[in-house]
Parts: structure tokens; C-alpha cells; sequence
């Protein structure tokens, strides 16, 4: 949903994205907004269900031929 904030763990680049904000969301992908210019927006196309791990109602990992690429968190 628009306006959630999730904090984002890129594991390819062992890189803390920190916590971003949705700040668009289509049928086909999502964009969370920069954490440093709002405006900016960076966006995730919605991967195929066979690289999605979804462990909790809170946490979505995403993979790429089976290897870990990104971890969203739901912040409240």
C-alpha cells in the first residue's frame, strides 16, 4: 500500500538500504521513494512466484536462480 514503509536489506551488494517508503504501487511493479528526496522514486518489478519466499506476513525475500537478492521488512 502506498505510504508503508519497508526496510530494505540488498544482500548482493551486503548493502542496508534502510527504510523506504511506497510511494507507488501498479499491478506489474512497486516504487519506494529515496530515503534522502522523496520524489525520486526507484522501482521493483514484481518477480515470478518461484523467486518470491514470503516466511512471515511482515518479511518478503526475493531471489535470482535461487540466490538471495533482497529482503523487505514491514515497518509499523
Amino acid at each position: 500500500k502506498v505510504g508503508q514503509r519497508w526496510h530494505a536489506i540488498n544482500h548482493l551488494d551486503k548493502k542496508d538500504m534502510g527504510i523506504r517508503k511506497v510511494g507507488l504501487v501498479q499491478s506489474n511493479a512497486v516504487a519506494f521513494c529515496h530515503p534522502d528526496d522523496e520524489t525520486r522514486l526507484s522501482w521493483l518489478q514484481y518477480p515470478k512466484a518461484k523467486d518470491v519466499h514470503i516466511p512471515d506476513e511482515r518479511t518478503i525475500e526475493i531471489y535470482e536462480d535461487g540466490v538471495p537478492c533482497l529482503t523487505y521488512t514491514l515497518q509499523e
